[in-house]
């Protein structure tokens, strides 16, 4: 084995030299396993190591972290472009705020004047609604409607001849008795009074004759509010049906304010108007006959009148 091992190393190789040289170059080159960088080359990776560090910690620095209201995390540039682009949203809110406000907004456009005529229809003309007619003269129905002719003319405004003054003091001209009702607490005091009265210059005034002492003075001095009734013409007016009956009658009712009259002379006017509203005759009054009595005044306010005729 020696003996082989030496020739074998001893012989020659039938190669070139200039071949023989590059394959054992290469072959020692592979046998090593070593790399060589050159310093230049390390020096430039640290130094763009370096710049990439450095622009991540200058990034850092001028980024800020802020909380929201809702907990939410934002980023903030130091250069303001967060701030303008949460401005323009911002004002894009508030332009569509606006916008939908204005669509909300509905204009109301003039309508023409209707021009109303009140008219029945089908569904309400009066033979749909009235069964029957008649006409009844002293308690007897006429059976032929044709046959009956009126004394005069038939007027529906009698309501109105009573709403109206010359009316309404024609009743109080009739009437003898006036109803006042006084301030009492929570509870109305009324009480029934012989009076009389004046119309002058649109105003109607009413005199009530009364003792020195009384409920009604003591209410009168804590509260002048008063209201006051009169009526008359009293009658029954008599049916074939219960419900059918109705009554006659004539009434004023108003309100004022009620004061006890101090000075004589106007006492002694109102005594006169008494007697004359209540006799129908004149006498003439003394300051004497003022010492005895009081007299109330109620300056009337507002008055209204209604009066039920006989059919």
């Amino acid at each position: 084995m020696n003996k082989k091992k030496n020739v074998d190393s001893g012989r020659k190789s039938a190669r070139p030299d200039h071949i023989q040289k590059t394959i054992s170059q290469k072959s020692s080159g592979k046998r090593s396993g070593k790399v060589f960088f050159p310093k230049t080359l390390i020096k430039t990776g640290g130094i763009i190591i370096f710049v990439l560090l450095l622009g991540f910690a200058g990034n850092k620095f001028f980024l800020s972290v802020s909380k929201t209201d809702s907990g939410k995390v934002k980023a903030v540039s130091a250069s303001g472009a967060d701030e303008e682009k949460e401005g323009r949203i911002i004002e894009k809110t508030k332009k569509t705020k606006e916008i939908k406000e204005t669509k909300d907004v509905v204009e109301m456009k003039k309508t023409k004047e209707i021009n109303f005529q009140p008219h029945c229809v089908d569904s309400t003309k009066p033979e749909n609604l009235i069964s029957y007619t008649n006409i009844e003269v002293d308690g007897n129905v006429l059976e032929n409607i044709g046959d009956y002719k009126a004394d005069g003319d038939i007027s529906f405004n009698i309501g109105q001849d009573y709403t109206d003054v010359d009316g309404m003091i024609d009743i109080i001209d009739h009437c003898k008795v006036c109803h006042i009702a006084l301030m009492d607490g929570e509870w109305p005091y009324i009480v029934a009074m012989n009076f009389a009265y004046s119309y002058e210059n649109n105003q109607l005034v009413i005199y009530l004759h009364s003792a020195k002492e009384g409920k009604k003075l003591d209410l009168l001095r804590k509260d002048d509010h008063v209201c006051f009734e009169m009526d008359y013409d009293h009658e029954m007016i008599p049916a074939k049906y219960a419900c059918a009956y109705n009554f006659r009658y004539a009434s004023v009712v108003g309100r004022g304010h009620c004061e006890i009259i101090t000075d004589v002379d106007e006492k002694i006017k109102a005594l006169e108007l008494l007697m004359k509203h209540q006799t129908g005759e004149d006498f003439v009054m003394e300051a004497k006959h003022t010492l005895a009595v009081e007299i109330l005044k109620i300056t009337v306010e507002e008055f209204t009148g209604k009066r039920r005729f006989k059919k």
